[in-house]
């Protein structure tokens, strides 16, 4: 079911958390297959649980009249403590739209989740990340445990399908930069490259950040690793097709 939220506003979304006596929040904010869910899975296993959850990704739908009902069980686990949430660019947008807040009040969003502290995850390659994108839409394959042997259907390489995850991958990235301009937010970066070359080297001064023991971290999460033979591959592919095109 989808919930739209025209049944609230940005003062009644404010206060449900202050109903909770929820005084504090962690949003990590990216885009899809940038390693976003690594790093969640990092941080849970170092005192900071729940942020690997997209809590708004249902809204945006047909008004719902138990739109506060949802709200108010959402937050229900997180009363008297820290909210933590995941949260992708159309996500955020379409929250943005149905309480009504444009790009020039951005800040107004901002102002939603209490005493916030914004990690943006972003990865460099984006091509990488389009492939990865573009195979787990096919496959249905999102994240992939160790305890996981199953094997991942067979997948032709297809250059339009890529190129639209890189241009929307890249649309969603420079939307995010621009709303954090906008709304006056200076988020912790965090870049997925570099926190899988030296987890600790990154992960410890996120910790720091958030108020969390750094001094014996957790470096270890049984997430596979899904990038492989077949993704370096597509990749050489998809860098030839694009030389080809000139683009």
């Amino acid at each position: 079911m989808s919930y739209g939220f025209h049944n609230m506003n940005k003062d009644e979304f404010r206060n449900v958390f202050l109903n909770h006596d929820i005084h504090s929040s962690v949003i990590v904010a990216s885009t899809f297959r940038s390693g976003s869910t690594f790093v969640s899975e990092l941080l849970a296993k170092n005192g900071a649980p729940g942020l690997g959850q997209e809590r708004f990704n249902i809204i945006g739908g047909d008004s719902c009249p138990d739109l506060r009902t949802y709200m108010s069980n959402m937050l229900a686990p997180f009363r008297g403590s820290q909210f933590p949430t995941k949260i992708m660019w159309p996500h955020r947008n379409n929250l943005a739209r149905v309480l009504g807040i444009s790009r020039a009040n951005s800040s107004q969003f901002s102002g939603l989740f209490p005493d916030a502290k914004w990690i943006h995850v972003y990865r460099d390659d984006i091509f990488m990340q389009a492939i990865s994108m573009w195979r787990a839409k096919k496959s249905g394959r999102w994240h992939v445990y160790a305890r996981d042997q199953s094997s991942e259907p067979a997948i032709e390489y297809d250059f339009d399908a890529i190129d639209d995850c890189i241009w929307e991958l890249a649309l969603h990235n420079r939307l995010w930069q621009d709303f954090f301009t906008i709304s006056g937010i200076v988020p912790y970066e965090v870049n997925y490259e570099a926190i899988v070359n030296d987890v600790k080297l990154v992960l410890v001064p996120l910790l720091d950040h958030l108020g969390l023991d750094s001094s014996n971290p957790v470096i270890y999460v049984p997430l596979r690793k899904q990038g492989d033979d077949l993704t370096r591959e597509f990749r050489d592919r998809l860098m030839e097709d694009l030389f080809r095109i000139g683009r």
